[in-house]
């Protein structure tokens, strides 16, 4: 399995254990940053909270449905991001 750094063969690696700790840490923030992004699901939520809040009306029958689920989706988006 070749260095994840150099693409080298282990046995020709030059990576110093330095280098190595710094890519694992890279990596460590990468997967951090990844978890924060938002969903569809969330973007819509935090959509239609922002339409709720311009007075946009949906008077469409499953308007009441989407917005408990568009509450929840946004309650765990604050929770995740607190």
């Amino acid at each position: 399995m070749p260095c994840p750094i150099c693409d080298q063969k282990p046995m020709n690696c030059d990576c110093t254990e330095t280098e190595r700790r710094q890519y694992a840490e890279i990596e460590e923030l990468q997967e951090q940053v990844a978890s924060l992004r938002l969903t569809d699901a969330e973007r819509e939520a935090i959509e239609r909270g922002i339409d709720s809040l311009l007075g946009v009306e949906d008077m469409s029958a499953g308007a009441g449905t989407d917005d408990d689920a568009a509450a929840c989706l946004l309650r765990s988006l604050l929770d995740r991001l607190v």
